[in-house]
């Protein structure tokens, strides 16, 4: 655990979660869906349209060698590949804290989360989010990518990090500088930049923030 640390990655998820989260959400007015059929057949073309071909493996989250397997295998056996270690080990958080973070499951409501994501609000979060944390190719947009994955994460009506990892449409990597959705938080400076805390509060902020417009 990193020095000076008081709360563990769950600690802060659930603060987060719970409304914790101060921001610039504002009240907007929302792109309306009239059912939760709509919304999930929506982002289901979106997706779609996104993957050219069926593609032979999952997405990528992660710049390098790290595979997508790599963190299921991560997450399920507790051991790490030499290179998904090493970001571990640079993220601030144990690994262990990393392991139940991915796994925590949020409930959610499909159509509130759709309507968040694209209301003014929800389309200002996903570009701030995805500022530094990009498409490997340029001709998707980024938060086209992001929005679709949690939607396809959230076609039961829960969100995980590791969901909406394993739902990307296409390989990401960082770009620049990662902006964590949950801005405020107390955390060290080593765990606010980490791909891996980008990853990990995803889902609270969503969750938080599902019923803002």
């Amino acid at each position: 655990m990193a020095e000076g640390q008081e709360q563990s990655v769950l600690d802060w998820l659930t603060h987060v979660s719970h409304g914790g989260r101060k921001g610039n959400i504002g009240m907007f007015k929302a792109y309306q869906l009239t059912s939760v059929m709509k919304a999930t057949l929506a982002v289901l073309a979106v997706w779609g349209s996104l993957v050219v071909a069926k593609p032979a493996r999952a997405a990528e989250p992660f710049e390098g060698s790290i595979s997508m397997a790599d963190v299921s295998g991560f997450v399920d056996t507790g051991k790490a590949a030499e290179d998904l270690d090493q970001l571990i080990d640079r993220s601030g958080w144990t690994a262990e804290e990393i392991r139940k973070g991915l796994v925590k499951s949020y409930n959610i409501k499909l159509s509130s989360v759709n309507k968040f994501l694209r209301s003014a609000t929800g389309e200002k979060f996903l570009k701030i989010i995805t500022d530094g944390y990009k498409p490997k190719s340029k001709n998707v947009n980024p938060s086209t990518a992001i929005r679709a994955a949690v939607m396809k994460d959230a076609r039961d009506n829960e969100i995980s990090a590791l969901g909406i990892m394993q739902s990307l449409p296409v390989d990401f990597h960082v770009v620049g500088k990662v902006s964590i959705c949950a801005e405020d938080i107390q955390v060290s400076r080593q765990q606010k930049s980490s791909i891996i805390s980008w990853y990990l509060f995803l889902p609270a902020c969503i969750y938080a923030s599902q019923d803002v417009r």
